[in-house]
């Protein structure tokens, strides 16, 4: 699922991330399977999801500093993507086995 995201961005306390076309449902809902209490909620387009975190300051706690993404440091922001998602899924595992 983490090959999906393309791109992560914010502004404020709202995480933008942009998937490949008819992927972002999935991804949101295994965010919101997570439970993360820094997540107000989510929603989810086609390609889009929005993510509200409840407090700015929280935001690059969760996605991590390096994940900003642009699209003129694709790659880059691929990779960071990837790693946000990794982290998230790690968040999880944690979250179930406790």
């Amino acid at each position: 699922m983490k090959e999906s995201v393309r791109m992560i961005d914010y502004a404020g306390n709202t995480v933008v991330i942009k998937c490949i076309a008819g992927m972002a449902q999935a991804v949101c809902a295994a965010i919101d399977a997570m439970d993360m209490e820094s997540v107000v909620g989510t929603v989810a387009g086609e390609d889009t999801i929005f993510l509200l975190v409840r407090q700015e300051s929280q935001v690059e706690k969760l996605i991590g500093s390096s994940a900003k993404c642009s699209s003129r440091k694709r790659r880059a922001g691929e990779r960071a993507c990837r790693e946000m998602l990794e982290r998230l899924y790690r968040k999880c595992r944690r979250h179930r086995t406790s």
